[in-house]
């Protein structure tokens, strides 16, 4: 047993802990004990190493990292993002499969459903011509075009317009505001 408050390497030289100093011997374990004298960390003579909490802000492992649970915030999003990403496919999946009924030149519409459709998931899969669409939250695409008339994007001017994050903003009086360089050809 040694008891001291500081354990150094002379200069230049390695500080070797050997766990089997005669190889004929049963191997033993580094061990580090904490409150009430129980085992908090240990390291046997083959590496492995156990420890009975972590807090670290970095690690790195070469190897096999066995784990039997790992809390992350990025981790649990991307979860989330894979079962959305799972249902959705799922119903898109199933949709191929669904009996379409198709309106003859004989029957209208208002015949076959009532004026408003309510739904959670609607997933077009080809064209849709629609005269007036709502969305309450997002709405993602890669192109917006007009086929026959100008463009207009906040036409009410009711609210200021914000492009790329707020890089540019358009203000309801016309006032235009770019945070970065502007090049005008």
């Amino acid at each position: 047993k040694v008891e001291t408050s500081l354990i150094s390497p002379v200069a230049s030289t390695d500080l070797i802990i050997d766990l089997q100093p005669d190889n004929a011997q049963k191997a033993s374990r580094f061990v580090i004990k904490g409150v009430d004298d129980k085992e908090v960390a240990s390291i046997d003579a083959e590496g492995n190493a156990r420890l009975d909490s972590v807090t670290a802000r970095q690690a790195t492992i070469s190897g096999t990292l066995y784990a039997d649970k790992i809390e992350s915030d990025r981790l649990d999003a991307i979860e989330e993002l894979l079962k959305t990403v799972e249902v959705s496919q799922t119903i898109l999946a199933d949709s191929a499969n669904w009996n379409i009924n198709t309106a003859t030149a004989s029957a209208s519409i208002d015949n076959l459903v009532s004026q408003e459709i309510i739904t959670n998931n609607i997933f077009v899969t080809g064209n849709a011509a629609i005269s007036s669409l709502f969305v309450s939250d997002n709405l993602t695409t890669n192109t917006i075009n007009s086929l026959d008339t100008m463009l207009s994007i906040q036409s009410l001017a009711a609210a200021p317009l914000e492009i790329m994050a707020g890089k540019i903003r358009v203000e309801t009086n016309g006032d235009v505001v770019f945070i970065g360089n502007v090049e005008v050809g």
